[in-house]
């Protein structure tokens, strides 16, 4: 019976670090220096802590919303508008769900290109720990015209490769509206690789004091044996 719970110990323990891609779940936002929802006549929706900065421009803070809830809006009216009317410079950290190593992001404007904002944010900095690399997007999505409604990047090769992270930070936002630097976010998608969580130090505690049991238990079966041979 005891062999059979450190087997499974032993099992437990060397499943960590297991590897897999795909999409990543983005459970929550903050947003630093962001207007507010009615701005420019265009709306979105937090569940967070909205808490004024000056005039129209607010921080958010623990919660969610437009950004991550899974839908590719397509009007004015569930969209949030950035930099609009003069740049407030926001700064949007993304919270994860667990630990990745990141491949890729995917910022949609909206799926309408009717309106002259979505699909024109040119570049952006992205921060994971203490690294931060600026990016140049480049178009994906619906287009007309080769206009384009969302902008991708694509992490492989950068300075952010093979980082993992449970969170990333979005900032520096460069848009070709160069009259307001203005872009629009009806949704943001993240590409990765999940990295399941380090072993805690309690179950490795386990882990050694199992091995030194396991050692033990040997010991005395040899003494035994060796007892066993001389009578």
């Amino acid at each position: 019976m005891k062999k059979i719970q450190f087997a499974v110990a032993c099992a437990v323990v060397m499943s960590t670090g297991i590897l897999s891609a795909g999409p990543v779940v983005i459970t929550g936002y903050d947003i630093d220096n962001t207007y507010i929802s009615g701005t420019g006549d265009w709306a979105h929706t937090y569940s967070g802590a909205i808490t004024p900065v000056s005039g129209d421009v607010a921080n958010y803070t623990g919660g969610s919303g437009t950004l991550n809830n899974g839908v590719i809006e397509v009007d004015v009216d569930t969209t949030q508008l950035f930099n609009y009317p003069l740049d407030s410079s926001p700064v949007i950290t993304l919270y994860l769900d667990d630990y990745y190593s990141l491949n890729s992001l995917l910022i949609s404007g909206g799926d309408f290109l009717s309106n002259f904002v979505p699909g024109e944010l040119a570049g952006l900095d992205v921060t994971i720990g203490s690294s931060t690399e600026n990016f140049i997007t480049s178009p994906q999505g619906i287009n007309v015209d080769f206009r384009f409604a969302d902008d991708f990047v694509d992490f492989t090769g950068s300075s952010l490769d093979g980082l993992v992270t449970n969170q990333l930070k979005l900032s520096g936002f460069n848009s070709n509206l160069n009259a307001h630097n203005s872009f629009s976010i009806a949704e943001i998608t993240l590409d990765g690789t999940s990295v399941e969580s380090t072993p805690e130090p309690t179950s490795l505690a386990i882990f050694g004091i199992g091995a030194l049991c396991m050692g033990a238990g040997a010991a005395r079966r040899r003494r035994k044996e060796q007892q066993a041979a001389k009578g």
